[in-house]
């Protein structure tokens, strides 16, 4: 599947891969079989004190841009970071003046550690794993316990141009948007899964808008109020 959308895209998905799996060893799994002992597992594999997190549900839609991946990383050594997630969803609340694409996740945020895509040390994301923890606990209750970290947590504060994906499954369904593009790619989904419809496609995507337009004028309101 990531070939071939490297492909499409006009990539050859070898070199570009090969590239990035040189300094970052890949790893996930399903949102329906995730669970932290199943990340362990996976990380006692990975030799690497640094790793990007990718779900098997991401389906890369774009050449990934190595550069960019390796300018973060050389941010992830840094003493003060800890992770860096590579989606603005929800987008940070704090600025990052030593990148203006970044900004920084305030540990009172709910989602400051999530399942999207991102970079992490190992350390930190090792020690966010417990036992009893499937993916909704990791990220509610690994939110709150990541504040005792000194690090920081990072964010984009857009989409995720380093590494462009189509997020496939949601709570079990297959997302409309995905469903399309892998159509276009040539996979189809095997019959009696559970599919979103246009309708709610439509919904699901103009409740996003809407969001993101309320918090622009929250932003530009707070803003006003500091002026």
């Amino acid at each position: 599947r990531v070939s071939r959308a490297l492909h499409a895209a006009g990539f050859k998905s070898t070199e570009v891969i090969k590239e990035v799996a040189e300094v970052f060893p890949v790893s996930g799994g399903g949102h329906e079989q995730a669970s932290a002992m199943r990340f362990k597992e996976a990380l006692a594999e990975v030799g690497a004190k640094r790793f990007i997190f990718l779900h098997t549900d991401y389906f890369l839609c774009g050449p990934v841009d190595t550069a960019r991946i390796r300018e973060l990383d050389a941010l992830l050594q840094r003493d003060d970071i800890g992770h860096i997630r590579l989606v603005g969803v929800p987008p940070p609340s704090l600025d990052f003046s030593d990148d203006a694409t970044l900004g920084v996740l305030a540990k009172t945020e709910k989602y400051r550690v999530s399942l999207q895509a991102g970079l992490w040390k190992r350390r930190v994301f090792e020690q966010l794993l417990l036992p009893a923890f499937g993916p909704i606990e990791l990220e509610s209750e690994g939110s709150k316990n990541s504040a005792q970290f000194k690090e920081r947590f990072l964010s984009a504060k857009g989409g995720c141009p380093a590494l462009p994906y189509v997020h496939g499954i949601s709570k079990g369904v297959w997302l409309y948007d995905a469903v399309k593009f892998l159509e276009c790619e040539g996979y189809r989904v095997p019959p009696g899964r559970k599919k979103e419809i246009l309708w709610d496609y439509l919904s699901r995507i103009l409740y996003l808008n809407r969001m993101k337009y309320r918090l622009k004028l929250l932003r530009a309101s707070v803003a006003g109020a500091n002026l």
